[in-house]
């Protein structure tokens, strides 16, 4: 499943903190909790639709599922820290542009 598990982590650290920052950005009514768990494990659907495709059927072994695990501990991390550095849309005082 992994060719290159530093590109592998790095892109999916990068996919998980768009997906928070989204979130954050254009749904802030979305809870901290809830975008840190979706942000974390969005992007392990791509990396298995990688896994599936050209094939009919595929067979998840315990690796894979482990290394799964570890991305999604990956991306909820990633999505913590972004939200920790990055302003908050309601946060009047750190917003951006007119004021």
């Amino acid at each position: 499943m992994i060719d290159d598990p530093v590109t592998l982590s790095a892109a999916y650290a990068s996919g998980s903190v768009a997906i928070s920052w989204a979130m954050a950005r254009f749904s802030p009514t979305i809870g901290p909790r809830f975008r840190h768990v979706l942000a974390g494990g969005g992007p392990l659907a791509v990396v298995f639709a990688f896994l599936v495709e050209g094939h009919q059927s595929v067979t998840l072994h315990g690796m894979d599922l482990l290394a799964g695990g570890g991305l999604v501990g990956l991306g909820i991390a990633s999505s913590v820290a972004v939200s920790k550095i990055g302003p908050a849309r309601h946060d009047k005082r750190l917003r951006l542009g007119r004021r």
